[in-house]
């Protein structure tokens, strides 16, 4: 099945056709596609669906343009399975912060790393 479809109609959550999964799913929904097997004698439909959100921490611009702060500590979020990340952000001197389960490393680094949006505000 999974590899093997291709997508015939794609419908956004609140088009004509989306209600039954509106009903089911509510704002979760993103949207419904139609899809058929490659040899075209199966048809199947799939739901894309929103399975968490949370804010975006952004960096204090000011924090940013201001030198002084490039030198601060900051925590890093790096998943287990990201071994490449983990290494290079060691090169950079990152150190893992037991208490918080966080790579802790400069301002300076994470930025030059581009890894501003694994930055994770208010942890001590």
């Amino acid at each position: 099945m999974g590899k093997h479809m291709d997508v015939k109609r794609t419908l956004n959550a609140g088009d004509k056709g989306t209600q039954k999964y509106l009903d089911e799913f509510g704002d979760k929904l993103v949207n419904v596609r139609y899809r058929e097997d490659k040899s075209g004698n199966m048809r199947y439909t799939t739901v894309e669906l929103i399975v968490d959100s949370k804010p975006i921490a952004k960096l204090d611009e000011q924090l940013v343009s201001n030198t002084r702060f490039m030198n601060e500590h900051v925590f890093i979020r790096v998943d287990l399975d990201e071994v490449e990340l983990r290494e290079k952000i060691q090169r950079f001197g990152a150190e893992w912060d037991e208490q918080n389960k966080l790579w802790m490393t400069s301002l300076l680094s994470a930025l030059q790393l581009g890894l501003a949006d694994r930055i994770v505000v208010g942890k001590n």
